[in-house]
């Protein structure tokens, strides 16, 4: 009976350890840290190289986002390394992602002077942004692109991105996002043009997702101005995706 009794425990263990093993290698949503509010802030691109790392220029950093991956261990859990988090924007129909043709699949983290460098694989058919998490559990986002054209066009009424960490079937899903674009033209990069379509979705009557740069999902409002004149004056987003000088880089389709 005793023998039987000291299986059973063993066995009871190896299952738990088991079962944390498995929590352990799985994303947990609930003890991940997303980013506040849940917006992707796609700006333009710098045409001079950002100090002196990209000899192409690099997309605008005021749009960085960060994620923090961690498992389901007790205690908040633990950061997972080297875990996927993609960002899909197929259901966006505002959006065009600018992506290098060496990016991806080849190129999937940044290097080793983020945020400068291009963080995520852009995939222009899945229309996705996938980035690798580091040794903290921690993955950064810098994505340039534009809308799918000038005032009147945004057609977008939510939360259009939608997130998965982990890799299936293990991946979970996170919360979906608001996309706003601050280059609306693609045309050299967030500029007067851009103002112009910007206030007008400002004073429209109708709902622009493209313009919620604050993600409240409410009319666009001064709040949002404000943010979006940060890509404006910012000396990062002086270039569109396909200007000459961002040369290698092209919009998706």
């Amino acid at each position: 009976m005793t023998a039987l009794l000291r299986r059973a425990t063993l066995l009871a263990t190896g299952a738990v350890l088991i079962a944390a093993e498995g929590m352990a290698s799985v994303p947990n949503a609930a003890n991940s840290t997303q980013p506040t509010p849940r917006v992707i802030r796609i700006g333009g691109r710098s045409v001079v190289p950002h100090t002196g790392i990209q000899s192409h220029g690099g997309p605008d950093i005021t749009g960085v986002m960060t994620y923090t991956i961690r498992d389901g261990t007790a205690g908040g859990g633990a950061p997972i390394e080297n875990c996927p988090v993609t960002l899909n924007f197929s259901g966006c129909d505002d959006v065009r992602l600018c992506r290098n043709s060496a990016d991806c699949p080849a190129f999937q983290e940044p290097g080793p002077n983020p945020p400068y460098d291009e963080p995520g694989c852009v995939d222009c058919p899945a229309s996705t942004v996938t980035g690798f998490t580091n040794a903290s559990g921690q993955v950064t986002f810098v994505i340039s692109g534009g809308s799918v054209g000038g005032s009147g066009t945004g057609v977008e009424v939510g939360a259009c991105v939608t997130v998965r960490a982990g890799t299936p079937p293990n991946d979970v899903a996170l919360d979906p996002l608001t996309a706003a674009t601050a280059d609306y033209d693609n045309l050299n990069g967030v500029d007067g043009i851009d103002k112009g379509i910007f206030q007008a979705d400002l004073y429209a009557t109708s709902y622009f997702a493209r313009s919620d740069f604050d993600g409240s999902g409410a009319p666009v409002d001064g709040i949002d101005q404000g943010i979006w004149q940060s890509f404006l004056y910012s000396t990062f987003s002086t270039g569109s995706c396909e200007d000459p000088v961002t040369a290698g880089f092209t919009l998706c389709p």
